[in-house]
């Protein structure tokens, strides 16, 4: 006790002492060679360091040349040093420490200002009794005038000289080692703990972040070392009252014991209250730090100070401390503050009778806003607090309000981290113990065999997750293990319980149960205990088990159907473990499910919805037995075909019908049986469609004719042409289409010649009379004849296309001499007579889609025709008819048209009259002129200029999309929507709206268009138009209207399709110069038109945005072309 020496005479006196053997500073000098890192000797630090003279000070990073960026001795062991070398290099510390206390000071805290960033001598020995505001106050000049760069400091995520975390770990353990090797008496006797806490606090109080960080390290790191050095004591002290009581009084050996028992006591004493006035002194303020960093940091060495001193968990200031930060606004700061609460709570029963008590009124009071945090806004902070609130002292105190918020989350969220941990609630608490989850136990490192987990036979079901990472993971029951099998089934049932309760009518988020479950609750991969439980009390063989309700049945069809999406997801996408597990699990449902098929339909029949459901696991398992399994299909052909023709023709949803058909069309693929079956369905579909739409029938059996005209249409979009060339068929559909058109325009007529101004309500929309189809109809009749005409023109194209190879053939043999002519084949005349069937496997392909090769003549001359005559009809729909969706729908098939003339044009002309189509010349490499009839442009202006205007005016503020047009709900019951086989989605927001009309009965005629539905139907005609290649449709008038779309004030969507179309007519005048001309000349046309129409504030818009559209700079090949337009305009003015 008593003050040090003067520094300098200390210096002097022991700088000759020698040094110690074993000095880990001077080891480590040595072997880094650091002799350009400190100011002296590479022999001379382990003597410095243990005299503790200035030279000491310099080697721990002080006193050196200002502005050294290298490291000192002390921080270069922290960075870069091994637990072992830094504890060493923390007892060297305390040696310096204990033979000079100014210096082992100095030392701390310039390993401090190292780690920070800033570089050596920044902090001279004369400073130190300046004191640390008046270093501070001098510090940010000084880093300015030094241009210091202290972003990557050595405990900063972007650390420069590595690992941050073993930085930081390596601090603390300096500070343990350093501070821990002291007594108590040198640390609060000799002022240096109070000096110390002084600078610390300070420093951790900087205008610079990475000064803030490390004093915050350093500060709470020497209170956790204080903080054991008060526990010993106290140990001490316990010991020593244990001798007094057991000595005899009045012993001199009792006073010695007492005087030392009081000496431990006051020193344990000190350092608590020096340790508490540290922490409240750091804590707080930087808990409230503007660096997510330094928040993070305090909170984590919060937790370290609270598990070695239980009794602050007595203390509110820091349990609510850490609760605050629940609040904190970095996401990683509330996960941490939430796992250091649920780490309370989890270990409580390690916790004293007095902790756990203070705990459970904690509990009370945090519980709401615990749950507030299920709601966050980052995934991970909001199933951090589900697993919170998954422990059982905390689940207990929910309200049923909060409790099912909680449980709600599974289904109800849309990321897949919440919903699992959800699951995990409610596998805890909703389901009977001990749940249908299995408990994962560790990763075993050996490879896996080669029998797949999901089915292997299992002991029991409460054994290893059947999606885990362990080997011995297994999911299957062994039929002959009764306790397995009933504990699968028991599962089950839990969950449909809790689907019947938790869900209600939104079955579809089924599908988000199954996936929160999936992996770990092995009875959702048990398909023949599925199976059994569908078919409990409904078929002869399973009388006696209780039959299920049928909302249970449908509940437990949608989990069915989930859990076979899902592992037809894993095959298809996963990783090859997931894939061969899921192959595994695929192979097993086909042998579980394909024979029970017909009977699962059976039951299934009555209920529309379970009908849907089951027919799309049938379509699963088809697709996939027909590739990998089709021994499941070989013996059961006949049933299942039976059963799934028998579902689509009772069937009156599209959706159910069009898994069957695919379904049929899978068995197709493995047995020609089922090829028989589904080409004789489409035969008597066809008849009967044919039988209906004559005109007496359809007035009669007007709603059969439309459940015939649905079957038509899905069948037509499965590889069928279901017209079988049957040009009468298409007479008839063109027929009723005439009809919709006709009345549509009388209708029209009356509403316009109807009096203006009159108070009184409008009146509906009239209904459309007997043998007139309605809406519905006529959407399914344009769809139907688009689809059969695409099909006759692709034959008639494909028989074209083999004759030209054949022709180009013969040409080629009468030009080879005859040895070469043999080895091609034979002579020319031979050639020619083999070619139906060498030459043009084409011919042989649309023969046999076609049905009546002998008609192709025929068809091939109507086809003009029939295709004029339906683009006037969709012409004439488009102009008049009452239902939006219909006008939409013929815009878009006449745009189909036009396109399809267009991709056939090389071979087919489909303007000519009947029986020219041939006798127009050509010359080589010309294409037929596919026309685009004015009045017919004039019609489909005036209907995108409509929707344009009424875009205008109705309310769109809210609706947002994108100009894909992604804002059609899927009505089907299967959510997601399922993808084909390959996974590439073919159906487009145009198909989904079109089948909702159909199904819903949306397309009436009666209904307004909500503001969303009319920006739909707006973006989609918009994309038809920029997407097209008829050059009079994509640079006509349609594109100047929908160039017009590029002004601010248009809707989002609309601008995207606007500036679709002008990047696309930019990049076509890279090709000429005639069409870079093009390009400036339609925007041109675009602003005098708004000018016209709208005056010159609208005209000023559309060419300012015009303008941003160009860039930077005008590209070099639109230069000279914008100089011939800009000429052009002068000219006209």
């Amino acid at each position: 006790a008593g003050e040090p020496p003067p520094f300098e005479e200390a210096a002097e006196a022991e700088d000759e002492e020698a040094a110690p053997a074993g000095s880990a500073v001077a080891a480590l000098a040595a072997a880094a060679e650091l002799g350009p890192i400190v100011a002296v000797d590479a022999a001379a630090p382990a003597a410095a360091v243990a005299a503790g003279g200035r030279a000491a000070a310099r080697v721990a990073g002080g006193g050196g040349d200002v502005g050294d960026a290298s490291l000192g001795c002390f921080a270069w062991v922290v960075v870069h040093g091994t637990a072992s070398q830094v504890k060493h290099s923390g007892f060297d510390w305390g040696d310096l420490f204990s033979r000079n206390t100014r210096s082992g000071l100095l030392a701390l805290l310039c390993t401090c200002l190292e780690l920070a960033g800033l570089p050596k001598g920044v902090l001279q020995d004369e400073e130190l009794d300046d004191g640390p505001q008046e270093f501070l106050c001098r510090l940010p000049e000084w880093v300015r005038a030094h241009g210091v760069d202290a972003s990557q400091y050595a405990l900063s995520r972007n650390s420069k000289f590595g690992s941050a975390h073993r930085a930081l770990t390596n601090f603390e353990r300096f500070w343990a080692a350093g501070i821990g090797a002291q007594t108590p008496a040198a640390l609060l006797e000799g002022g240096f703990a109070p000096e110390l806490n002084r600078w610390l606090v300070d420093l951790a109080s900087s205008s610079l972040r990475s000064l803030r960080h490390v004093s915050v390290v350093a500060a709470l790191a020497f209170a956790e070392a204080l903080g054991r050095h008060a526990t010993d004591l106290r140990g001490i002290q316990a010991t020593m009252q244990r001798q007094l009581d057991a000595a005899l009084p009045g012993g001199r050996q009792v006073v010695q014991l007492e005087q030392e028992r009081q000496q431990a006591d006051a020193h344990a004493g000190g350092l608590d209250m020096l340790r508490a006035e540290f922490l409240d002194q750091i804590v707080p303020p930087r808990t409230r730090d503007v660096s997510e960093a330094i928040r993070l940091c305090t909170l984590c060495e919060v937790e370290r100070l609270m598990k070695a001193d239980p009794d602050m968990y007595l203390q509110r200031k820091w349990t609510l401390r850490v609760f605050l930060m629940t609040h904190d606004p970095a996401a990683e700061v509330r996960i941490k503050a939430i796992s250091i609460i649920e780490s309370w709570f989890a270990g409580s029963a390690r916790h004293s009778q007095e902790v756990r008590q203070y705990l459970g009124v904690f509990a009370e009071q945090i519980l709401t806003h615990l749950v507030q945090r299920v709601g966050d806004v980052d995934a991970k902070v909001a199933a951090a607090a589900i697993r919170c609130l998954r422990l059982p002292e905390l689940a207990a105190r929910l309200e049923d309000s909060e409790f099912d918020h909680v449980v709600n989350m599974c289904p109800g969220s849309v990321d897949q981290t919440i919903r699992a941990e959800a699951g995990c609630f409610i596998n805890s608490h909703v389901f009977h113990d001990p749940g249908i989850c299995v408990v994962q136990g560790p990763t075993k490192r050996k490879r896996a065999p080669d029998v797949d987990p999901a089915v292997a036979p299992v002991a029991d079901a409460a054994g290893d997750d059947a999606d885990g990472p362990d080997v011995g993971a297994r999911a299957a029951p062994d039929p002959s293990n009764v306790k397995a099998l009933f504990n699968s089934e028991t599962h089950l049932s839990s969950l449909v319980a809790y689907i019947d309760d938790y869900l209600g009518e939104r079955l579809r988020l089924v599908e988000r149960v199954v996936s929160a479950f999936w992996g770990r609750a092995p009875a959702l991969t048990h398909w023949g205990i599925m199976v059994n439980l569908c078919l409990d009390g409904e078929w002869p063989p399973q009388q006696s088990g209780e039959t299920p309700s049928p909302k249970r049945r449908l509940a437990l069809l949608f989990v069915m159907e989930a859990a076979i999406r899902r592992t037809e997801e894993d095959f298809r996408g996963g990783k090859p473990a997931e894939q061969a597990t899921a192959l595994a699990r695929l192979t097993e449902a086909c042998a579980k499910m394909l024979p029970e098929m017909p009977k699962l339909m059976e039951v299934c029949r009555a209920d529309s919805q379970m009908l849907q459901l089951i027919s799309q696991v049938c379509r699963i398992l088809l697709n996939f037995a027909a590739d990998h399994s089709p021994q499941h299909v070989v013996a059961n052909v006949a049933a299942l075909c039976h059963s799934l023709r028998r579902t689509f023709e009772s069937c009156l949803f599209i959706d159910t019908m069009k898994m069957c058909a695919d379904s049929m069309l899978a068995l197709a693929r493995c047995s020609n049986e089922a090829h028989g079956a589904f080409m004789d369905l489409a035969r008597d579909i066809f008849h009967a469609g044919y039988t209906l739409l004559k005109p007496d029938l359809f007035v009669e059996r007007n709603d059969e004719a439309r459940i015939a005209v649905s079957r038509m249409m899905v069948l037509s979009n499965r590889g069928l042409d279901m017209s079988f060339s049957n040009m009468d068929f298409v007479e008839r559909l063109l027929e009723l289409l005439r009809a919709r058109v006709e009345w549509a325009a009388q209708a029209t007529a009356e509403l316009a010649a109807s009096p203006l101004g009159s108070t009184a309500p409008a009146p509906p929309p009239p209904s459309a009379p007997a043998g007139v189809p309605d809406a519905r109809v006529a959407l399914q009749v344009v769809e139907v004849l688009f689809v059969a005409l695409t099909w006759q023109v692709r034959v008639v194209d494909w028989v074209k296309a083999s004759k030209e190879t054949a022709s180009g053939k013969d040409e080629a043999m009468q030009g080879t001499p005859a040895p070469a002519a043999a080895a091609a084949g034979g002579t020319a005349e031979a050639s020619r007579e083999e070619r139906p069937e060498v030459a043009s496997p084409e011919f042989a392909e649309a023969a046999q889609l076609l049905g009546q090769v002998k008609d192709l003549e025929d068809i091939k001359d109507t086809i003009p025709t029939v295709i004029a005559t339906l683009r006037a009809a969709c012409s004439g729909l488009i102009a008049n008819d009452l239902d939006p969706y219909v006008r939409y729908h013929a815009f878009n098939c006449y745009m189909l048209l036009l396109q399809l003339g267009l991709a056939v044009s090389a071979r087919i002309n489909m303007e000519a009259p009947e029986g020219e189509a041939d006798s127009i010349e050509r010359s080589w490499g010309e294409t037929f002129e596919v026309s685009f009839p004015e009045e017919h442009a004039k019609v489909l202006f005036t209907y995108l200029n409509a929707l344009f205007d009424r875009v205008s005016l109705a309310d769109i503020e809210g609706v947002s999309f994108n100009a894909e047009g992604s804002m059609v709900e899927a009505t089907s019951n299967i959510f997601p929507f399922p993808l084909p086989s390959n996974r590439v989605s073919t159906t487009t927001s145009a198909r989904f709206l079109l089948d909702r009309c159909i199904e819903s009965g949306e397309a009436d005629g009666t209904k307004e268009l909500k503001p969303s539905d009319e920006l739909l139907l707006a973006v989609l005609a918009s994309r038809t138009i920029a997407e097209h290649d008829h050059e009079k449709v994509y640079a006509g008038p349609l594109a100047l209207l929908i160039l017009t779309q590029c002004e601010r004030s248009r809707p989002r969507p609309l601008r995207e399709v606007a500036s679709i179309l002008f990047k696309r007519l930019r990049e076509h005048g890279r090709l000429s110069e005639d069409f870079a001309k093009q390009f400036w000349d339609m925007q041109l046309e675009a602003i005098t038109g708004l000018y016209i129409c709208s005056g010159v504030e609208a005209a000023n818009a559309l060419s300012n945005a015009f303008m941003r559209q160009w860039g930077p700079r005008i590209m070099p090949w639109l230069e000279r072309p914008y100089y011939r337009a800009f000429k052009g305009a002068v000219g006209d003015c």
